[in-house]
């Protein structure tokens, strides 16, 4: 079977039709091609001179200032300024001299060039109506025929399909009838399904050739008609436009199979999130869509965020995290060294009582946010230290000093319960705001989420990330230091942990030498569920932050249902375990 040739059979004819898209613009190109052929060519050179300069590193300062200068003058006029009747009428302004016949020329010039402008818009207006009114029509006749184009591909599928099995039942007769020596019969027989596998997996290649062929000119004809589009509009583009040309491209993307392996543990979760609110009021008097559910879930989900954007950033780099629990312990220990009320001086750092209420609210909670991301940064330091400078895997080093920091909190706590909270400092920083139900907190992540997305995907230090989790080798090829990467990462994760770890201590206002138990298991959860990959350099903000909510979710229906706190292990498990499966078979569809 040729392919090509088959494919081509079963294909409908566009050229007529981008012909047709053509044809109903024609005149609106041709009228807008002259009014702007001049003024449009002075003024992408132009550009290009300014750009060329800016580069040029064999001129001086003053010589560029100067060039640079006066193509912006020209630039200025080829837009449409009348600069020398700008000037005159400065000039004259200056000298006391009358203005109004310059002042009336320039008005007339203005006029003038407002007359052209507002004529290439209404060209371009007009055009862009015409054409997708033209495209309309097109796409009424061509849809037809790639949907006959579809249903031929999957009648010359089954047909091949059928001939493959029939061709095989033939072939497993004729053996039968001719008889043999027995294994000589056996290798006729597997030769003879080697044969028909190697016939239905051609005929399924053809099959999806072809539905892609059809999706591709179906997809080219859209681009045609955006491609004039844009002429029409001067390669600008509206917002209907914009969110239209993302809505065809998705489609053409979509591929459901990828599309299922790709988001199905968000199904999964859905799904369990559905039945749980089904079931949840005949079955445990508990209704789960509410608000009150919902601000609980934002408030709880909040720290963990922030939490689960430190460890973002070390899973890209296929790394993990393990000391997420131990230090948002310490941000608890320090915070409530801090925070303690003079008349409950339980919790001392190496029996030493510290007592800060001399110090305003403002200098004490400033201190506690301070010491916790400092001394965060400096244990995330030194494992981001051992991996980047050593090569040694994050999950070592990190699980060292998950035990350093735990050692020293206990040692230097004792043990001992936390003391009371000044009054007034958990409404300051974690309170309700009004009557929202809604916890200060939740301003603190969305200011946290913004700045991380943008360090993400506006910095070249989040291209280098990626590059540096996607392949360290070649990321360090091209120039990127990957040992500093890895540092800032690092850092970056200890500086987020001890905000986060801060938040929760705020949030709960209770704790002990064990707080933070368990948060690293949640953080990782909350990222591989969101889709950030641990074979490295996949991920997104929006994935972690799904992903703690999700998390979260679960963890609060479940102790809204009261299931026992070790079933609730036993099911997170099994949720990390089917997220890992799901982002190991993405990786080795991939590969």
């Amino acid at each position: 079977m040729n392919s090509t040739n088959a494919i081509a059979a079963i294909m409908p004819d566009i050229a007529s039709e981008k012909q047709k898209l053509h044809d109903s613009v024609a005149e609106e190109l041709k009228q807008l091609e002259a009014l702007r052929e001049n003024r449009q060519a002075r003024v992408e050179k132009l550009h290009l001179d300014i750009e060329a300069i800016k580069k040029n590193r064999d001129l001086d300062d003053e010589t560029r200032a100067k060039l640079i200068a006066e193509d912006k003058r020209q630039l200025a006029i080829a837009k449409g300024r009348n600069l020398e009747l700008e000037e005159q009428i400065k000039a004259a302004e200056a000298e006391g001299r009358p203005t109004e016949e310059l002042k009336a020329q320039l008005e007339a010039y203005n006029a003038k060039e407002k007359e052209e402008r507002d004529l290439i818009k209404e060209v371009g207006h007009q055009g862009v109506l015409k054409l997708k009114e033209c495209y309309k029509e097109v796409r009424g006749a061509t849809d037809p025929a790639f949907a006959s184009a579809r249903a031929k591909a999957k009648d010359e599928y089954g047909v091949a399909v059928q001939f493959a099995n029939d061709e095989y039942a033939k072939e497993l007769a004729a053996i039968e009838a001719a008889g043999g020596d027995p294994e000589e019969v056996k290798t006729k027989k597997k030769n003879a399904l080697t044969t028909k596998k190697n016939r239905l997996f051609e005929a399924k290649n053809f099959y999806t050739a072809s539905l892609q062929k059809i999706k591709d000119s179906r997809y080219e004809l859209y681009q045609e008609s955006l491609s004039y589009e844009r002429s029409l509009l001067f390669h600008k583009t509206t917002l209907l436009s914009t969110i239209e040309n993302k809505w065809e491209t998705y489609r053409y993307k979509f591929n459901l199979n990828t599309f299922l392996l790709n988001n199905a543990i968000y199904l999964i979760l859905i799904v369990f999130f559905i039945f749980a609110c089904i079931i949840s009021r005949p079955a445990f008097k508990t209704d789960l869509l509410t608000w009150g559910f919902f601000s609980n879930l934002f408030n709880q989900a909040s720290p963990r965020i922030i939490l689960a954007l430190g460890v973002a950033g070390l899973i890209v780099l296929a790394g993990t995290d393990l000391s997420v629990g131990r230090l948002v312990g310490l941000s608890a220990f320090i915070t409530f060294l801090m925070m303690q009320d003079s008349g409950s001086q339980s919790l001392k750092f190496f029996d030493i009582p510290i007592d800060t209420n001399a110090m305003s609210l403002g200098g004490r909670i400033f201190l506690c946010f301070f010491l916790s991301i400092i001394f965060c940064m400096v244990f995330s330091g030194i494992s981001g230290f051992f991996s980047a400078r050593f090569k040694m895997h994050p999950f070592v080093s990190t699980l060292a000093t998950q035990l350093i920091v735990y050692g020293i909190i206990a040692f230097a706590s004792g043990n001992q319960p936390s003391g009371k909270f000044t009054e007034g400092a958990t409404t300051t920083i974690a309170g309700y705001m009004g009557s929202s139900g809604l916890s200060k907190i939740v301003i603190w992540m969305i200011i946290i989420v913004a700045i991380m997305w943008f360090v993400w995907n506006k910095t070249k230090f989040g291209k280098y990330m990626f590059a540096v989790g996607g392949n360290g080798d070649a990321a360090s090829v091209s120039g990127i230091s990957v040992f500093w990467i890895t540092m800032a990462v690092f850092l970056i994760a200890g500086a987020l942990y001890g905000i986060g770890g801060t938040l929760e201590t705020f949030r709960i206002g209770s704790g002990n030498a064990d707080f933070g138990f368990g948060y690293e298991s949640d953080a990782i959860a909350a990222c591989v569920v969101g889709g950030i990959s641990f074979s490295g350099g996949v991920g997104k903000i929006r994935g972690a932050v799904i992903g703690a909510i999700l998390f979260t979710a679960i963890n609060l229906i479940l102790s809204y249902w009261h299931v026992n706190v070790n079933l609730q292990s036993l099911i997170k498990g099994i949720i990390i375990l089917v997220a890992v499966t799901l982002d190991c078979a993405k990786y080795l569809k991939k590969k």
